[in-house]
């Protein structure tokens, strides 16, 4: 899966972090949004981002740790993707 930083135009501040993930088209929405110095992060779970929005498969059922894992895994790449230093720009 590939994903990229989409800046929007000169006069904004924001920045978005978009992924292939069928959720964002069938949703409408991106996976982060940079506004100044603050990185916002939303609809973050453990689905397999290759399932449909109509029949998503959550990744290693039954074990929250690794669902967790993969969670902030998903997190800490928005989050350098759109210049914060990884898991240690969480608050």
């Amino acid at each position: 899966m590939s994903s990229e930083s989409i800046p929007t135009p000169q006069c904004s501040t924001k920045r978005y972090y978009a992924t292939n993930s069928p959720w964002e088209d069938a949703i409408g929405y991106y996976r982060a949004v940079r506004h100044d110095k603050n990185i916002y992060i939303s609809g973050t779970t453990a689905v397999d981002p290759f399932s449909t929005p109509s029949n998503p498969r959550v990744l290693h059922p039954g074990d929250a740790a690794a669902q967790t894992r993969v969670t902030i895994d998903e997190i800490v790449k928005a989050i350098k993707a759109l210049g914060g230093r990884g898991a240690e720009s969480i608050m």
